[in-house]
């Protein structure tokens, strides 16, 4: 048994010899956090765990949380498609924006 990393430098460090994904819940809603790189760590969820009202806020309190605490923007895509962004919070601006035409290269 591995000792869960106390910081994600330690999640760097260990990636090395072992598969660094850490998984966290928030309610019914299971994030699973990949360290790929320093300048991108990823997140995936299952959408079937977003069931309502309550599930969606919860997902976009992570959201703007992630992005509020790291100071980066933060995008959710889907699934092997980096380019396809359905949101994306700036945490500059404290604005998050839906939009199924959204792509990376466009200002918010």
């Amino acid at each position: 048994m591995i000792t869960p990393p106390l910081t994600v430098g330690e999640a760097f460090n260990l990636r090395r010899a072992h598969a660094t994904t850490a998984s966290y819940f928030l309610g019914k809603q299971r994030f699973n956090c990949h360290f790929f790189t320093e300048q991108e760590i990823e997140f995936d969820l299952d959408p079937r765990d977003v069931t309502g009202p309550a599930d969606a806020e919860q997902l976009v309190g992570f959201i703007r949380d992630i992005g509020r605490i790291t100071g980066k923007s933060v995008s959710l895509t889907h699934e092997g498609a980096p380019f396809a962004i359905i949101a994306r919070f700036d945490p500059t601006s404290e604005s998050l924006i839906w939009s199924p035409n959204l792509s990376i290269g466009e200002n918010l």
